[in-house]
Formats: structure tokens, C-alpha cells, sequence
């Protein structure tokens, strides 16, 4: 159970850092709307 609670928090992991590098953009094009 541990093995694969890790395996999945691994790839939970790897999987939030794609959609972090993503989020940054997707913010900037937000964010000036809002701040206006």
C-alpha cells in the first residue's frame, strides 16, 4: 500500500508541476483583467 500511495503521490507531484509552469501564463493573462 505504501509502494503505490508513493507511486501516486509521485505522479500527483510531477503532474502539479506541469500544470504550475502552465498556471503562471494562464495567470498573467487573468491578473491584468482583475488589477484593471
Amino acid at each position: 500500500d505504501v509502494l503505490i500511495l508513493e507511486s501516486t503521490y509521485g505522479d500527483r507531484l510531477h503532474e502539479d508541476r506541469s500544470i504550475r509552469q502552465q498556471a503562471p501564463q494562464l495567470h498573467m493573462t487573468d491578473q491584468p483583467g482583475k488589477n484593471a
